[in-house]
């Protein structure tokens, strides 16, 4: 499965291995808020010992990278992050 922004172009910086992996499970969950423990877990592995300001790190330089398209990566305060694929009505507060 692959993830494609809205506009079809590629980004103009490369993505990192990490970077891919999560917008791989937000393209495998679109819509649905993804905890920061759930997305370290899948995407560093479950032996993963750091904090999760590097997951915020990562989302930033998503969002940088994809341009507009990056808005559609949703924060969730003190949960995690969506991805937004036009479904989502309302996120919890």
């Amino acid at each position: 499965r692959r993830f494609l922004v809205s506009t079809g172009e590629p980004p103009d910086q490369p993505l990192t291995v990490r970077e891919l992996g999560l917008l791989k499970e937000f393209a495998a969950h679109p819509g649905e808020v993804l905890s920061r423990d759930t997305l370290l877990d899948e995407v560093w592995g479950m032996d993963y010992a750091g904090g999760t300001r590097t997951l915020d790190q990562h989302i930033g330089h998503i969002r940088q990278k994809l341009g507009a398209d990056g808005a559609r990566i949703i924060t969730v305060s003190r949960v995690g992050y969506a991805y937004d694929d036009g479904s989502m009505a309302s996120l919890p507060a």
